[in-house]
């Protein structure tokens, strides 16, 4: 499923929102950092169990960031 990141959403409210820790968000998208998670963006969630099926190295430990910049 294909969504639109929101204005002044930070990683934290995504992965809230699409019920998905961070690092999956990331690899599904196949981006390198939370920096591209800008507003307006599409992005695809993430299928539900992505994490253990996939056993990908997580790209990014830090959530800090807001997804504005």
């Amino acid at each position: 499923m294909e969504i639109r990141v929101m204005g002044r959403e930070t990683p934290e409210a995504l992965c809230a929102r699409l019920a998905s820790p961070l690092c999956a968000i990331l690899r599904v998208n196949r981006l390198p950092s939370c920096a591209w998670l800008y507003p307006g963006r599409a992005i695809l969630a993430p299928w539900r169990g992505c994490c253990r099926e996939c056993g990908g190295k997580c790209p990014r430990q830090s959530v800090r960031t807001p997804a504005g910049g």
